[in-house]
């Protein structure tokens, strides 16, 4: 079997995923947040909701992440077949 360095292959996914940033967490919060008036008995139950959406976008890119290196590994396998 020859040798395929799984390494390279995620760097290489990782450039193209951009994972998510602070860019796009200061977006959500922005999003949320902005103009909408939080009563402060509510915003322990906001931030929850946030973070949840938050947490639901980071593992569907990491989904996609694995998916996408675990295809680019098999074709490897199949070029070197």
């Amino acid at each position: 079997m020859s040798k395929i360095d799984v390494t390279e292959i995620a760097n290489r996914l990782i450039e193209l995923h951009k994972p998510i940033g602070s860019e796009e967490i200061e977006k959500l919060v922005n999003e949320k947040i902005n103009g909408k008036v939080i009563p402060i008995d509510n915003l322990g139950g906001e931030i929850v909701k946030m973070v949840a959406e938050l947490n639901g976008v980071i593992r569907s890119q990491d989904y996609k992440f694995m998916i996408d290196l675990l295809q680019s590994v098999v074709d490897k396998l199949d070029e070197n077949d």
